[in-house]
């Protein structure tokens, strides 16, 4: 099935998951990835995380690599070098997340990319970016939760500096370089030549909290840890205990808690709650007050609720829940993978064909 990158080519020299995960993304939008690995042992990411197993491709390497075809170039070699060189006059676009100044060393910088194909974009994942003394500082995603400040917003007050459950620093700044390069595609067909680009994880961070920021920019106050709601949001916005488990609830005015009150049949304590609000430290004696575990919001709330307009809920789910219920399938257009076994559940959703790449899967037409 053709994409909108139907014959953008892209040679993908990076690792892990900042640098794979951009190239998956425009992959899933038609675009050809040619992924270089090192002889023998491939990407870190087929090794770790989930672990390796030569029957099926490891969990962490799939997810980041699927739709992509492979070979298997060694870099420290002067032969192996060319080879890369002489690939990426064919290309559209290379994209490599080695340290800054590593393959400037092996004659591997943007300024030999482009002597041999000026209309090539030099795409980098970086950890703090090309410039300054940190440049060359290794980076990996809960370092860059830690020092984007993220960790410092999540989870309970009083409590340590929390990481965000997923790797949500790579992913973002994944999805942040997909959107550079394909800036960079739009100006190539404008001016007719490539560019250099480079998105680093730090500056990802900075990006996810534009609001946050802005917000201290503006008000010289720092963000409270989020609790399981928004430090700004209100107490309406929230995550709530029901008798079937968690929901979550989002309303962000507090002139909505009468209603909410009438809802779950305690109109009487609307003007209660009209004071609780905007103060997140009597949440907890909120839940309780409100008697919420009694209530199952499937069978009691949820039918309600879905028919008011002034705010959405919905349960908490786990990863298994959430594939149960069929949300990421119907959400992201109902496709999967194709012969593909992938345990019990094949429902893990793409926008494309894709399949797992071999180590060394080398193309004879490259």
């Amino acid at each position: 099935m053709s994409g909108p990158l139907d014959g953008v080519r892209i040679l993908d020299l990076s690792q892990w998951q900042q640098g794979p995960y951009a190239t998956t993304l425009l992959s899933d939008l038609g675009a050809e990835v040619i992924k270089v690995e090192r002889p023998y042992y491939g990407d870190a990411g087929r090794h770790g995380l989930g672990g390796y197993d030569a029957t099926h491709p490891a969990p962490d390497f799939f997810a980041h690599n699927r739709g992509k075809r492979g070979i298997t170039i060694d870099l420290r070699h002067e032969q192996g070098r060319e080879l890369v060189l002489d690939l990426a006059s064919k290309m559209d676009v290379v994209v490599s997340n080695f340290r800054a100044g590593i393959l400037e060393k092996w004659g591997l910088g943007y300024e030999e990319f482009r002597a041999r194909n000026p209309r090539v974009i030099y795409a980098l994942a970086s950890g703090v970016g090309p410039h300054g003394p940190n440049a060359g500082r290794p980076m990996f995603d809960i370092v860059a939760q830690a020092l984007g400040g993220i960790m410092s917003v999540n989870g309970e007050e009083g409590r340590p500096p929390t990481p965000v459950g997923t790797f949500m620093g790579d992913q973002i700044g994944a999805i942040w370089l997909a959107v550079a390069i394909l800036g960079a595609i739009v100006a190539r067909e404008k001016t007719g030549v490539g560019q250099r680009v480079d998105v680093s994880l730090l500056g990802a961070q900075v990006a996810l909290q534009s609001f946050e920021i802005t917000h201290y920019l503006f008000e010289h106050e720092l963000p409270r840890r989020a609790g399981r709601g928004h430090p700004h949001a209100g107490i309406l916005w929230n995550t709530f205990p029901a008798k079937d488990g968690y929901f979550t609830m989002a309303g962000v005015r507090e002139d909505r808690w009468p209603a909410f009150a009438e809802l779950v049949v305690l109109a009487t304590l609307a003007t209660l709650l009209l004071w609780l609000a905007g103060r997140p430290a009597l949440l907890g004696g909120l839940a309780a007050l409100l008697v919420l575990p009694t209530l199952a919001l499937h069978e009691d709330f949820d039918v309600v609720a879905r028919e008011r307009t002034f705010f959405g809920t919905h349960t908490v789910l786990a990863v298994d829940g959430s594939y149960d219920e069929g949300g990421h399938h119907r959400l992201l257009h109902g496709r999967t993978i194709h012969g593909v076994q992938l345990g019990r559940d094949p429902r893990v959703p793409t926008l494309y064909y894709a399949r797992s790449t071999p180590i060394g899967d080398v193309m004879e037409d490259l």
